[in-house]
């Protein structure tokens, strides 16, 4: 998952969708240098900067590809470890990460896409208390 934009800026195969999407600039206008305050805007508008508002009861499940050069899996490794340490002591269900190695963005592997599609479903009812 994308969670943190700047951080994800110089790792991704595309960095062009970030200041488009992160920054509103148009596709085709010179990507770097990022200015400190695109970076602290960067920030902003990136899911890292709202952790701390992941309501202690939710669930929450990372599934990450480790050879995702779209979105590096240091980006859901920093967001799973910021929601974990927020839950030390027992606030909350313990958050889940799942890592396919090998694997890139969209987990293409037959083993791996029919392990996380089960593992996705199985987890859903879970959090909705429904039997399968």
């Amino acid at each position: 998952p994308v969670t943190n934009m700047g951080a994800m800026m110089a790792a991704t195969e595309i960095p062009e969708w970030i200041v488009e999407e992160g920054l509103s600039r148009k596709l085709g206008e010179p990507i770097w240098p990022l200015s400190p305050e695109e970076v602290q805007e960067l920030y902003r508008r990136s899911p890292i900067s709202t952790v701390r508002k992941v309501r202690p009861e939710a669930g929450v499940m990372v599934v990450l590809g480790d050879a995702d050069h779209r979105v590096p899996p240091l980006n859901g490794r920093e967001w799973f470890s910021a929601v974990r340490e927020q839950r030390r002591g027992g606030k909350g269900p313990a958050p889940l990460i799942y890592e396919y190695p090998g694997e890139g963005h969209s987990l293409p592997g037959a083993e791996s896409l029919a392990h996380v599609t089960v593992t996705i479903v199985d987890w859903f009812a879970e959090q909705l208390g429904v039997e399968l």
